[in-house]
């Protein structure tokens, strides 16, 4: 309760009254003591006077028996309420009405007490001490008698201080409770005071922790006071941090959708290697929801070891990395290039660190593809090369001894490999073409009359092979196409179709349209037909299903590789279906015109 301004409010204001109390009723208490300590003595003094007169007076009656002294002490004590005691000239005590005759006897010699003293000087005395006969303090008050034939000297009243310290008693209890009594109303009004002083304050600490929260406040406090200006000054700071709230938001969106833009990926992370910025990029390669990225440990976000110790390495030295690492998503394996760098230092420690990362899985997808091509490309060349210098070194070395008849099957075997040679170039320089050329140029052209054209400059082949060349197509339908390109595309389906297709069979063109209106040519066969586990390898360069029998045929390797990439730059996909034994089938979608 006393740590909120409320209860501090009110402890303060019950301190402060407690000890105006306690200062009030000091004073007061000394105050009462030394009103009543000098009416007591002032009481006295008139009773001693009082019993001075009484005394002297009978005294000139005649009074000198003992018997006469004590009835008068007694007489005067009930005359003035208080303890009488006569003394006479030498200090001895001739009666006390509190003693009584069998104590007197006892009674030390009273003419050097200090009210005696001072009344033997000056007529009368006081004092205010402890009595060493009664063991009581009490209150002296003397007189001396001037009646030269009186036994009495001096008469001494008494008045006990218990009765004063009583009576002072019962005033401190009286002030003790009407104390505690206002120290319970003073804590009552301070309680609400404060309360109404505070609350304005609580309203303005609820009003701030809901804006802590990212609520909307305002402080509708009208109060010309302070608080009433504090009040003001928080608005003017709320609207502010709202508006720079506002500016941080639109900067981080801004900032994350740069970063959102850029190809590789971007993650900050800090010194303890949580991350605090993350691009799609960074999603697209290692997969989770951007949105719960923030405040992850890395290595719950890119499961890499390798990735994440580089980065420890980095936050402990400062030290910049970069190298290449494998990450497995549920589609494919990628290939990662990242360089990591410092963010800021404190006292020589990194204060963060940030990861660039680069999908160059297709870089080494070419580089791969590259060098397969290379060397297949120069194994091509090769075998083809080293048939013609060695039958030319034979025939060089001969020297006109070899028969006519060899000779020429010599020179025919030169010519077969060179036309291999010439086929090889060709189809490299077409696919060279094809890579580098752009965008195709789509003209309409009419289905039919493309798949006679190359019926027409395969049917000869095809008599002499005893296949059987089809085309069906319907004479209205056209396409957009690249006559050129797609000449080439059907040329190489119906040589390779009637390459693997033997004596009885068939090779068939067609073109019609599908369910959505597109435009659908194949070419078919009855030939030997390709086992399914290879149809995806096929459409690689220089990819031989049967080497020999392919290179027995004259075939380059390089045919259905030319054919998808036409096909894809026409906006469309080669697809393939066959089986061992039931022929093939090769299709692809063209746009209707």
């Amino acid at each position: 309760m006393f740590r909120s301004l409320r209860g501090k409010f009110t402890l303060t204001i019950a301190l402060v009254a407690l000890c105006g109390f306690v200062v009030f009723d000091l004073v007061l208490y000394r105050t009462i003591r030394n009103y009543w300590h000098e009416q007591t003595i002032g009481d006295l003094d008139r009773s001693a006077q009082l019993a001075l007169a009484l005394l002297e007076q009978a005294s000139a009656a005649g009074m000198d028996q003992s018997d006469d002294l004590w009835a008068l002490t007694y007489r005067l004590r009930d005359a003035v309420g208080a303890r009488i005691t006569l003394i006479d000239a030498s200090g001895a005590v001739l009666t006390d009405s509190d003693v009584g005759p069998a104590g007197v006897g006892h009674m030390d010699n009273h003419l050097q007490r200090p009210e005696v003293q001072q009344a033997a000087q000056s007529g009368f005395g006081r004092s205010h001490r402890r009595s060493p006969t009664m063991g009581r303090t009490i209150y002296y008050s003397a007189a001396k008698v001037d009646v030269p034939s009186a036994p009495v000297r001096f008469v001494r009243l008494a008045h006990y201080a218990e009765h004063v310290d009583a009576a002072l008693h019962d005033i401190v209890l009286l002030m003790v409770g009407a104390n505690c009594v206002g120290l319970l109303v003073i804590i009552g009004l301070a309680t609400l005071l404060s309360a109404v002083v505070t609350r304005p304050v609580r309203e303005m600490v609820s009003a701030c922790h809901r804006l802590a929260i990212g609520a909307e406040v305002r402080f509708p406090i009208h109060r010309q006071d302070e608080v009433g200006e504090l009040a003001l000054v928080l608005h003017h700071l709320t609207g502010q941090l709202h508006q720079r709230a506002k500016q941080a938001e639109e900067a981080q969106a801004e900032l994350q959708h740069l970063l959102d833009l850029l190809d590789c990926g971007i993650l900050v992370v800090d010194a303890h290697r949580h991350v605090l910025q993350a691009n799609r990029a960074v999603f697209r390669i290692f997969g989770g929801e951007p949105l719960a990225a923030r405040g992850q440990d890395l290595v719950e976000l890119v499961r890499s070891s390798e990735l994440v110790a580089a980065v420890d390495r980095v936050l402990a030295t400062g030290v910049r990395e970069s190298g290449e690492l494998e990450a497995f998503t549920q589609e494919r394996k990628l290939s990662i290039g990242y360089s990591i760098a410092a963010l800021g230092f404190e006292q020589g420690s990194p204060l963060g660190a940030l990861v660039q990362l680069y999908d160059i899985s297709e870089r080494k997808r070419l580089e791969t593809i590259r060098r397969d091509f290379v060397a297949n490309a120069s194994h091509e060349l090769k075998t083809p090369l080293t048939a013609i210098v060695g039958y030319t070194e034979t025939l060089l070395a001969d020297g006109g001894k070899m028969p006519a008849e060899q000779w020429l099957r010599y020179l025919r075997r030169i010519r077969e490999q060179a036309q291999r040679l010439e086929f090889l170039t060709s189809d490299l320089l077409t696919l060279a073409e094809s890579e580098e050329k752009g965008a195709l140029k789509l003209v309409p052209q009419p289905v039919q009359k493309l798949l006679r054209t190359v019926a027409k400059e395969f049917a000869g082949r095809a008599t002499e092979k005893g296949v059987t060349l089809t085309v069906k197509a319907a004479p209205g339908l056209k396409a957009l196409v690249d006559p050129d390109a797609m000449h080439i595309v059907l040329a190489n389906l119906v040589d390779n179709a009637l390459k693997y297709t033997g004596a009885g069979g068939s090779v068939t063109l067609r073109g019609h349209s599908d369910a959505s209106g597109q435009l659908v040519v194949e070419v078919s066969d009855t030939g030997m037909g390709i086992d399914p586990k290879y149809h995806e390898r096929i459409f690689e360069r220089f990819y031989r299903v049967d080497k020999t029998r392919s290179r027995a045929m004259g075939g380059t390797g390089l045919g259905l590789a030319i054919v998808k990439h036409l096909v894809e730059k026409h906006g469309s996909t080669i697809h393939v279906e066959s089986e061992l034994g039931k022929g093939s089938r090769f299709w692809f979608t063209l746009p209707a015109a």
